[in-house]
């Protein structure tokens, strides 16, 4: 794994998502590309697809001076499906 992005990602992306109820797992890093497992709040979310991907895109950019794809993969939070069902057997 690259290590500048792991350390990034630890300081600058990862406290960002734990601020939204969120967090993130790194699945691989390269010198080029950084895949995130997303959990929590930002598991799902649409606003992790359309805001922060581009927003981590641009911050690893600045950092590094180049360019770096960013991949996110969503869970299912249990805590979230439990909630859910929860809420499908009330209205069913």
């Amino acid at each position: 794994m690259n290590m500048l992005l792991e350390e990034l990602f630890r300081e600058k992306i990862r406290p960002y998502l734990i601020s939204h109820g969120g967090d993130g797992e790194i699945v691989e890093s390269t010198p080029s590309k950084l895949v995130l497992r997303m959990a929590g709040n930002c598991a799902g979310c649409p606003s992790a697809d359309l805001y922060t991907k581009r927003w981590m895109e641009r911050i690893l950019e600045e950092c590094l001076g180049k360019k770096i794809e960013v991949e996110l993969e969503h869970t299912i939070d249990e805590e979230m499906l439990s909630f859910a069902r929860k809420l499908l057997a009330q209205s069913a």
